[in-house]
């Protein structure tokens, strides 16, 4: 009998870590890249090679991901921190559709949509803080930049790796827009606002890159194409996932530096 219950209780705890690596977030290791940023516009004429390092990312946060974040600070900040991490009640037209959007567990293993940029870094900070064994931070999650977007895109089509890139959703990414310079490729900055820059008339601080196609914007050809939204908005066609960098504390010019800087002006 007691032979039995081993075996059951076995069983049960395979059972159970099967089930977790098969709900456990997806992640793809990208290999270093060399990408022509004239090509993805398609200008032959021109050249501009940007190396981009080799990183990890993630498919899509899905909502269960994003409910644990939510769960954290609804212990630990106050209420209107809370209710403003939670996703646009405009993604759905409807109050009682939206309310039973946030608790039906249908979406859990969905895309999180109605996300802002700026939410999304947030959770990027958190799962940044949850996942490192001390404060000084080994790696961060951030967003993608928007070549190692394009660049992971072209690499996992080329292995004949199954993600969901260029799906459903479009893509939230790290830069801000120049809205006058749409086609100056090289104007496609990294760009943390201070205080002065969010007042006007300065609003393309406010606006953030999104690519990949969705719902709403499609598009056969994986050639370049950008569109903005506004950072402090979350919009019912954008999702958003991570990458994961090292940090290297003797560069602080480095983007993951930068980043925790920003996360610490907040």
């Amino acid at each position: 009998m007691n032979e039995f219950l081993n075996k059951m209780v076995l069983f049960l705890m395979m059972s159970l870590l099967f089930s977790w690596n098969v709900n456990a977030q997806k992640w793809h290791s990208i290999p270093t890249k060399v990408i022509n940023v004239y090509e993805l516009i398609g200008d032959t004429s021109k050249t501009q090679n940007d190396s981009i390092e080799a990183f990890e990312m993630s498919d899509f946060v899905r909502f269960k991901d994003y409910k644990l974040y939510l769960k954290s600070i609804k212990k630990d900040s106050s209420k209107a921190f809370y209710v403003s991490q939670l996703p646009d009640s405009s993604i759905l037209r409807d109050e009682r559709e939206y309310r039973k959007y946030l608790k039906d567990k249908r979406y859990d293993d969905h895309p999180v949509v109605g996300v802002s940029w700026e939410n999304a870094m947030n959770y990027c900070k958190w799962k940044t803080i949850e996942d490192n064994s001390s404060k000084e931070f080994d790696f961060i999650y951030r967003l993608p930049k928007w070549l190692e977007w394009f660049a992971a895109s072209k690499y996992l089509e080329r292995q004949g790796i199954a993600n969901d890139l260029d799906y459903k959703y479009s893509d939230w990414v790290m830069e801000n827009y120049f809205v006058n310079m749409f086609w100056n490729a090289p104007n496609l900055t990294i760009l943390f606002p201070n205080e002065a820059d969010m007042q006007p008339p300065y609003p393309w601080v406010m606006q953030k890159i999104v690519v990949g196609n969705s719902f709403l914007f499609q598009r056969k050809s994986k050639t370049f194409f950008l569109r903005t939204f506004y950072s402090n908005q979350g919009y019912r066609h954008i999702a958003f996932r991570l990458v994961k960098k090292h940090v290297d504390a003797s560069n602080e010019k480095s983007l993951e530096n930068r980043v925790i800087e920003f996360w610490n002006s907040k």
